[in-house]
């Protein structure tokens, strides 16, 4: 073989692998960024419903609609705003 076609497929080889390599840590970056971003998103999740369950045994409110009438109010909010309305 010639010099020239060595040098060309030693230069090709290389492009190659440095070609894999940086597509391998481009991945696990984003495979990390993806894992961070569940485990927020859980963490969030456990304490909305630990908030919901310390705001429910604290305040049990009755279903009463009166301050929801032309607001289409859910549970919760129902609860807010009679707390609010008994301070």
């Amino acid at each position: 073989m010639k010099k020239s076609t060595i040098a060309l497929l030693i230069l090709i080889t290389s492009l190659s692998v440095a070609g894999i390599v940086f597509i391998q840590v481009y991945w696990v970056r984003n495979a990390i960024q993806l894992q961070e971003a569940q485990f927020d998103n859980k963490v969030q999740l456990i304490l909305k419903s630990v908030v919901n369950r310390l705001f429910d045994e604290r305040f049990d409110v009755s279903t009463d609609t009166a301050y929801c009438r032309d607001l289409h109010c859910d549970h919760r909010t129902l609860q807010v705003l009679t707390t609010i309305d008994t301070r």
